[in-house]
């Protein structure tokens, strides 16, 4: 993590909303902060898919 907002933290923010139904508009508001909390806190990512959440220089996870 770098502080930065750029492509994959869009794409990542725009999966979330798109994921948890609500307003996707890229911006990380009240509504995306309560569901990203929620999301971290859970056992169960519902909306996670194979490769989601890894940046392109990371290896694959076995």
């Amino acid at each position: 993590m770098d502080g930065c907002f750029g492509a994959d933290t869009r794409a990542a923010v725009l999966g979330l909303q798109g994921c948890t139904r609500i307003s996707v508009d890229g911006v990380v508001g009240p509504d995306t902060w309560a569901k990203l909390n929620h999301w971290a806190r859970s056992k169960s990512h519902a909306c996670r898919r194979e490769g989601a959440g890894r940046s392109r220089e990371s290896p694959p996870r076995r």
